[in-house]
């Protein structure tokens, strides 16, 4: 995925039962990034038909969903499936009410969609089989049933999230607002994505094995406006010669 000005659509599946913060972490890294300039447009979809409405494992209920029969998705779109409460990942009734939906998966698949997971969203993403022979990760507590309800898909244990062509996916919770700061940051820039993590207050997190951090995105883990601004500064001007004073100015203090 290069970085593009391209208007990409960021499609959230509501599915029944879903965890809250699973959705709406992503869901707000992106529509602070719209507010900061980012060229994004947020969907909410139902993945069941003549459901526009779709209550939360916590309660809260979604409504005004789009069919999504009716939402035309192109390259480089990115589709967010949350995890949903455990025993509902292979609840015979959802799974047939849903395959009209996994169908539709198939089809935008074809059209070069990226799709993104959450938690047991790798449940619902590899129940349709589009993540068989592709390497995934879900949350630690479900590692075995993972690997014993999907053996054709290689489960990554203990990172935080795992990029496999067009698949990413994250180990769950929190883990989904660290997957959409490096989305942010591979699809806009560093700098857009070390923004957003101002205003939300967090920074992404790396294991070993994770997709690296980029420089500009290091170190950002703090509160102080000022030392921001300058790691921005430095962040649009990586390719010059950058002196003491330059960045002094920019912040309006003494070098002395």
């Amino acid at each position: 995925m290069a970085t593009t000005d391209t208007m990409r659509r960021v499609v959230f599946v509501a599915i029944p039962e879903l965890h809250v913060l699973d959705l709406t972490g992503p869901l707000q890294v992106f529509s602070e990034a719209i507010d900061l300039g980012a060229p994004f447009e947020l969907i909410h979809l139902s993945p069941i038909k003549g459901q526009r409405e779709m209550r939360s494992a916590s309660g809260i209920t979604f409504s005004d969903l789009l069919p999504f029969d009716q939402v035309q998705l192109n390259r480089g779109d990115l589709l967010f499936i949350p995890g949903i409460r455990f025993t509902k990942t292979n609840d015979p009734e959802v799974m047939v009410e849903m395959q009209p939906f996994y169908q539709w998966l198939y089809q935008v698949h074809r059209l070069g969609v990226t799709f993104c997971t959450v938690c047991t969203g790798a449940f619902v993403l590899a129940a349709s089989g589009l993540l068989n022979g592709q390497r995934a990760t879900t949350h630690w507590d479900f590692f075995q049933d993972f690997t014993d309800r999907y053996p054709n898909v290689t489960l990554v244990p203990n990172r935080f999230f795992v990029e496999d062509g067009v698949f990413f996916s994250s180990a769950g919770i929190t883990a989904g607002i660290d997957l959409s700061l490096h989305l942010l940051e591979k699809l806009v820039s560093p700098r857009m994505a070390a923004q957003v993590g101002r205003v939300l207050l967090t920074y992404p997190r790396r294991t070993s094995e994770d997709p690296p951090l980029s420089a500009f995105m290091a170190f950002r883990n703090h509160l102080d406006d000022r030392v921001h601004s300058v790691q921005d500064y430095l962040s649009d001007h990586y390719s010059d010669k950058v002196t003491l004073e330059q960045l002094a100015e920019q912040v309006e203090v003494s070098t002395g």
